[in-house]
């Protein structure tokens, strides 16, 4: 069972290096959740941004969905104010804690609503 235990530690930060060593700067609080930014995640490829985010919820809504934090991987568009998201997984402790569900869904190009966290890293990426 150890060995079961280490070699599932080892795959998560084989396909999940960024997260174990992220530096994580609070980027927006709101009712719902506290987002954050890895800065030095931040990458612009083919004239698109790419970074690592993460999303904290407070106490009352975790109760309601049953995870305390995600974290995801985004493609933003600056012209366009609209983001992609690569990459989500939900964890049962904050900051990217605990254990992992990655989010097997397919997502477009979401436009950003005001005060979500699309704007948030809109906001931070884009006016750099």
């Amino acid at each position: 069972m150890k060995r079961i235990k280490y070699f599932i530690f080892l795959l998560m930060l084989f396909l999940f290096p960024h997260i174990a060593f992220a530096e994580w700067s609070k980027i927006a609080e709101t009712n719902q959740s506290n987002h954050y930014l890895d800065r030095n995640s931040i990458k612009n490829i083919g004239g698109f941004y790419e970074a690592w985010w993460l999303m904290n919820l407070k106490p009352h809504l975790v109760q309601q969905v049953g995870f305390e934090s995600v974290v995801g991987y985004e493609k933003i568009d600056c012209r366009k104010k609209q983001t992609l998201s690569l990459q989500k997984t939900t964890y049962n402790e904050l900051f990217g804690g605990g254990v992992g569900n990655p989010d097997q869904k397919t997502y477009g190009w979401q436009p950003s609503r005001p005060g979500g966290l699309a704007e948030n890293l809109i906001r931070e990426i884009c006016s750099k």
